[in-house]
């Protein structure tokens, strides 16, 4: 059972949904990620770019946080945004990977979900057969993907191949990589810091996550 560790709501437990897909942040890890930013909660605009169940963003705000927007992969993430807008004329999104920011500014493609038998399957024949047999199947099932893909990087050598197999299609022909219509303005801001500085706060970041158990807990999810 999850729960809030400290603020206005500490020891609230959060009920986590039941599917494999959400996977709630442990607790020692958010305790490490709260000991980082822990100055820069309070009367924050904060943003949860993984909503899930809310685990993160629910301990901002008993932190002190001024609001917080939780978003997910879309749908979800646009639909949340739509309603905040009726509010709000102006919302932040920070930080994340290139793919959430991507599915929140451009939209992405819709393919399946993975189907966690096929995977497994085909996770098998890489690891017995090695990532020659991974090629010669792409290659197989789609000619023009297999042209531009990076054949060296077996994640996206599987993920064609089991979409190729669930939808009868080729991955390539899915991928339409065509921007969807957006009724919000997006500006984008880069910023700039000293790499030494930037070197030094991700070293402190991860002393703290190590002392915090971070190698138990990548032990616990690969236990091989």
């Amino acid at each position: 059972m999850l729960r809030i560790f400290a603020g206005i709501y500490k020891g609230r437990k959060l009920k986590s949904a039941e599917t494999p897909d959400v996977r709630p942040t442990t607790a020692k890890v958010k305790l490490s990620f709260f000991d980082i930013i822990q100055e820069k909660v309070r009367e924050s605009i904060f943003l949860d770019g993984f909503g899930g169940s809310g685990n993160i963003g629910i301990e901002a705000l008993s932190r002190g946080a001024e609001y917080v927007v939780f978003i997910d992969i879309l749908p979800e993430s646009i639909k949340l945004l739509k309603e905040k807008f009726k509010h709000n004329q102006l919302m932040i999104l920070v930080g994340g990977s290139g793919l959430y920011i991507d599915a929140v500014c451009k939209g992405i493609d819709e393919l399946p979900d993975p189907d966690e038998k096929l995977r497994n399957d085909l996770n098998r024949v890489f690891e017995s057969e090695g990532i020659e047999a991974l090629r010669n199947k792409l290659k197989e099932l789609d000619p023009e993907y297999y042209k531009i893909v990076d054949l060296n990087n077996p994640k996206r050598l599987l993920r064609a191949i089991e979409v190729c197999i669930q939808t009868g299609s080729t991955f390539s022909s899915l991928r339409k990589n065509k921007r969807k219509p957006r009724n919000f303005k997006i500006v984008k801001i880069g910023l700039e810091i000293d790499r030494g500085i930037l070197n030094e706060r991700i070293s402190k970041r991860t002393e703290i996550m190590i002392v915090n158990g971070w190698q138990d807990e990548a032990r616990s999810v690969y236990p091989n």
